[in-house]
């Protein structure tokens, strides 16, 4: 299993979010910032280099929401996703690496892109936006666009 972290900015009730570029893995989605953890490196570390390595800024007050586990039946290997909510963040965001332009949006707004997004985000972008934590596991079919999906609500992440 690979382990992975991933930071969506919220700040106040709206969301940040990257376009990723079409040429990069999961391109032409609306997407947060992460990627896979380190050996000697925690999963808040991960978090803060992942995003500042793919969009040039650095999170702030970073706080634990989800815990995910992907399973794909190719030879992807199954991720265990780590999300993470931050209230804004530190530089410059770039566009010249991973993203093609970034926004903030509005749970509305959300949901008339989740078409744009990973499919199985519109299942706990929610919950992530009221402060909630939850834990999950997604099961994408061979297309990767119709994944079995079982999200839900826990008091806390231990």
């Amino acid at each position: 299993m690979r382990i992975e972290t991933l930071v969506i900015v919220q700040r106040d009730s709206k969301v940040l979010l990257g376009l990723k570029h079409s040429g990069k893995k999961f391109g032409g989605k609306w997407n947060g910032f992460g990627g896979g953890l380190e050996i000697g490196e925690t999963l808040e570390e991960c978090a803060r280099r992942e995003m500042l390595s793919e969009t040039g800024a650095t999170p702030k007050n970073l706080l634990k929401l989800g815990i995910i586990n992907f399973h794909f039946p190719t030879d992807e290997q199954n991720h265990e996703v780590h999300i993470y909510q931050a209230n804004d963040y530190e530089g410059k965001l770039n566009t010249l690496r991973d993203f093609i332009e970034y926004r903030e949006f509005t749970l509305r707004e959300l949901e008339k892109i989740s078409h744009q997004m990973m499919p199985a985000d519109k299942y706990w972008l929610s919950i992530f936006i009221e402060k909630g934590c939850f834990r999950g596991e997604v099961y994408f079919d061979k297309e990767m666009k119709n994944p079995k999906v079982n999200i839900y609500r826990v008091e806390n992440l231990d």
